[in-house]
């Protein structure tokens, strides 16, 4: 009763508190990321093993499949295992329990498998793979170039005038391209060399690998109560570069001591031609954290501004897929669907209660309810998605 009295004698107070709410709900509902389904983990890993060169699947999956299956099967939570093999690769699908935490459980994975993959064979290459849908839905839009005179110039200009300014949109990830030829080096072991100076090819592709993954630390940056360190990543940008790495300190013995160095171009695996013309795929991978919907709308921005400037070349940037486009829709349909709802349910109350001033109190509550509902999504870092947007709509 004495709440009761509280609300009813301080109704201005109320109502700025509950306005307060409400428009903090709204920023709240603009600032959240928006995504197709939320994050959630599969509970199964996999163990990918693979070959550097082609081999028995007999002998694979003595050498290296059955030793990481046995080192897999000590672990608890497993509820089955099954795996594969053939001349390249290997897989193993690890299922486990519905109680056991899928992100504990790649980390204890990792460590067994590390233990057992230095006394595998040095051909064989060993990943643990963990996969949930926020990889699934990072891969956001699918481009494909199109222009004439010929795959290799459509793939050059794509490399040179298309990749930078998509990377450059804050909020993508990564631009990943198929088709056309790709530049390559190819690194020919002389045998002699190395056997004289005792490096063998896995030694080689560890030093290629620990080199390109350097890092120079940049600074931090800090959102709400997290932290991150930002390192600047460092690749090959010159030949010269693979050339002199140090494969034996004493000496020193660089890599163009005990090989031969070719830059060429990777053997097309894919065609693509629309038209007659020829066409590259660019896959654009977007950040977990940003908005989908602002996000596609900067890109398609950026692509409308690329096609005004690349259409004396003759080269078009096609929009293939977009999930945003799909979740806009999704967005779209559910708000119209709760609105019609909220409408239907004010008619029928007043139909029953026949009291204006109750429904229009009802009335009011719903939208109140809903954005004050936004701060709490905002608070434990709950996205927009088709689900809970369905439930809000429910409800």
């Amino acid at each position: 009763m004495n709440i009761i009295r509280f609300v009813i004698n301080r109704k201005t107070f109320i109502s700025m508190l509950f306005i307060a709410l409400t428009m903090l709900g709204y920023i709240s509902y603009r600032q959240l990321p928006v995504e197709i389904l939320p994050n959630a983990e599969l509970p199964f890993l996999i163990i990918q093993v693979a070959s550097t060169q082609e081999v028995d699947p007999d002998y694979m999956e003595k050498q290296a499949i059955i030793p990481l299956e046995g080192a897999a099967s000590t672990l608890e939570g497993i509820d089955k295992i099954e795996s594969s093999a053939d001349r390249r690769q290997g897989m193993i699908f690890i299922y486990y329990n519905q109680n056991v935490k899928i992100k504990y459980a790649y980390l204890r994975l990792q460590e067994k498998v590390s233990e057992i993959k230095g006394s595998l064979p040095e051909e064989f290459i060993v990943n643990v793979i963990k996969i949930d849908t926020e990889q699934l839905a990072n891969m956001f839009m699918s481009l494909q170039v199109r222009g004439s005179g010929g795959i290799d110039r459509v793939r050059e200009i794509v490399d040179t005038k298309i990749v930078q300014e998509l990377e450059n949109i804050d909020g993508i990830a990564n631009v990943e391209v198929f088709g056309g030829r790709q530049k390559s080096v190819e690194i020919i072991l002389d045998d002699a060399a190395a056997e004289a100076y005792r490096i063998t090819p896995s030694q080689i592709r560890s030093l290629i690998a620990q080199n390109s993954q350097s890092k120079t630390f940049l600074g931090q940056v800090y959102e709400k109560d997290k932290q991150y360190f930002v390192n600047l990543v460092a690749e090959y940008t010159d030949v010269r570069e693979i050339e002199n790495i140090v494969v034996r300190r004493n000496g020193p013995v660089l890599l163009k001591d005990v090989a031969d160095i070719y830059v060429g171009f990777k053997e097309e695996e894919s065609f693509s031609r629309v038209n007659g013309k020829e066409a590259v795929t660019i896959q654009l991978v977007r950040d977990a954290r940003v908005n989908l919907i602002n996000l596609s709308h900067e890109t398609r921005t950026v692509i409308d501004r690329l096609n005004k400037k690349l259409k004396s070349q003759d080269i078009e940037i096609v929009i293939q897929q977009d999930t945003a486009e799909t979740m806009e829709k999704n967005i779209d349909l559910i708000i119209q669907l709760a609105i019609i709802g909220g409408i239907l349910a004010v008619i029928i109350l007043y139909l029953f209660l026949r009291n204006f001033s109750l429904v229009i109190v009802i009335a009011m509550a719903m939208p109140i309810s809903i954005y004050t509902a936004f701060n709490f999504f905002y608070a434990y870092e709950i996205s927009i998605n088709s689900l809970t947007l369905v439930g809000i709509a429910l409800a």
